[in-house]
C-alpha cells in the first residue's frame, strides 16, 4: 500500500482538513440554540412521516452525487460538504464508506472540550435534510475495501447519520426530525488516527457503559490523529424498493461490504456491555 495519497483522494483530504481548521479557528455561537432536557417522542406515523422527509431532502440535495462514479465526483461531494478527512476511503462491513461534514465535526469537537464549554450554548440540534455523515457502499469487485488512498468506484448512497452532543440521558431534539430515544446510540469517544485512518476508542472510566459525557479532555491525544468526543449517533438506512428507510448501526437492509472491524467498540447503545471503559 502506498503511503502518499493518490489523486483521487488527496485533494478531497486537503480541503477537508483547511475546512476543519478554518471551522475550529472561526468557530461562531451566533445562532445556536441550546438543546431541550425533554427526551424526544413522536408517534409511529410522524416518525415514519419525518424519516421519509429527511430522505426525500438529502436525496435532492446530493442529486447526481448519490453515486460517486470516479474522484471528479467524490471531489464534488467533498466541495458539498462531505469529506474522507476521518476514514479516508475505506469501506466497513455493514457501513461502506464514511464521508464527514467537516463543518459539524468541528462544531461538535468545540462544544465537548472541557474548560472550554462553560460559556459556549450547546451545539445545533440535528437537522432534517442535513446529515452529519453520509455511508457509501462499493459496487466494484474484488476492490481492497481496506486501502485508505485508493477509492473503489463506483458507490452509491447507502445511508446518512446525524450527530448531536451526548449528554447522559438527555437525548437529542429538533423541530424538523422526529425519531424515538431508541433510533439514537452511542458513538464512542476516540482518534481518528493518522495515517493508517483507524478508529482508537478512548471511553472514559465509568461505572455504567455510556454513563459519562466523555468529552475531550484539553490535552495532547496520546496517538497522532484526528480527536472527537463521545456523541450521540443515528444512522438512516435506505431501502432499494423507495420504502421507509431504517434505522440500525449497521445497514440492516442491504449487505454493505467492507473489512471486517469491532463495530460494537465505536457504537452502542447506552448501558449496553461491551469491553469499552466501563468498570
Amino acid at each position: 500500500m502506498r503511503q502518499d495519497p493518490s489523486p483521487s483522494v488527496r485533494g478531497p483530504l486537503l480541503s477537508a482538513a483547511c475546512a476543519l481548521l478554518l471551522a475550529t479557528a472561526g468557530y461562531s455561537v451566533a445562532g445556536v440554540t441550546p438543546a431541550s432536557a425533554d427526551a424526544p417522542g413522536c408517534s409511529a406515523q410522524a416518525r415514519i412521516a419525518s424519516l421519509e422527509h429527511d430522505r426525500d431532502l438529502v436525496l435532492n440535495r446530493l442529486g447526481p452525487l448519490r453515486t460517486l462514479r470516479g474522484p471528479a465526483d467524490l471531489a464534488a461531494v467533498s466541495l458539498a460538504g462531505w469529506t474522507p478527512l476521518s476514514h479516508g476511503v475505506v469501506s466497513y462491513a455493514g457501513m461502506g464508506m464514511v464521508l464527514t461534514d467537516t463543518v459539524r465535526a468541528a462544531e461538535l469537537l468545540v462544544n465537548s472540550v472541557e474548560g472550554l464549554t462553560a460559556d459556549l450554548p450547546a451545539p445545533l440540534t440535528v437537522t432534517a435534510g442535513e446529515p452529519a455523515v453520509l455511508f457509501y457502499r462499493s459496487l466494484a469487485t474484488g476492490a481492497d475495501l481496506g486501502d485508505p488512498v485508493e477509492g473503489d468506484y463506483p458507490y452509491e448512497l447507502a445511508g446518512w447519520g446525524h450527530l448531536a452532543k451526548y449528554t447522559p440521558g438527555v437525548y437529542p431534539v429538533s423541530a424538523s426530525l422526529c425519531l424515538d430515544p431508541t433510533d439514537w446510540f452511542v458513538h464512542e469517544r476516540g482518534i481518528h488516527a493518522l495515517p493508517s485512518f483507524d478508529m482508537l476508542c478512548r471511553p472514559p472510566e465509568e461505572a455504567i457503559r455510556g454513563g459519562a459525557s466523555g468529552a475531550l479532555e484539553p490535552s495532547l491525544p496520546d496517538s497522532f490523529g484526528i480527536p472527537h468526543p463521545r456523541l450521540w449517533d443515528t444512522h438512516i438506512w435506505l431501502r432499494p424498493d423507495g420504502g421507509t428507510p431504517t434505522t440500525a448501526i449497521l445497514d440492516d437492509v442491504q449487505e454493505v461490504a467492507g473489512v471486517d472491524w469491532e463495530s460494537h467498540e465505536s457504537f452502542y447503545f447506552p448501558g449496553e456491555s461491551g469491553s469499552g471503559g466501563h468498570r
